[in-house]
């Protein structure tokens, strides 16, 4: 993903403030190691990506899910303890 980032990034605003963003002391490594072609179009693409909202727990087959109370309507509404397992 730091690849990919470095290169849509480059696209759009150039060598210098890439090299800000990745923190980098200078040309060499950018040029080296992230800078690919890629268009204007598909850097603005790739970096218009955001993750989906999550609207449930995620769950793992094979695994019982835990009773959490989900979503929780602020931090501070959050059990922690909830879905401890019973002993």
């Amino acid at each position: 993903m730091r690849h990919t980032f470095a290169s849509a990034f480059y696209a759009l605003y150039g060598a210098d403030r890439t090299i800000e963003a990745m923190g980098h002391g200078d040309h060499d490594i950018l040029f080296a190691h992230y800078r690919r072609l890629m268009t204007k179009e598909e850097a603005e693409k790739i970096l218009s990506i955001t993750p989906a909202v999550v609207t449930a727990p995620p769950t793992v087959p094979g695994v019982p899910s835990l009773k959490l109370n989900w979503p929780p309507a602020s931090p501070k509404a959050v059990d922690a303890t909830a879905g401890s397992p019973q002993r």
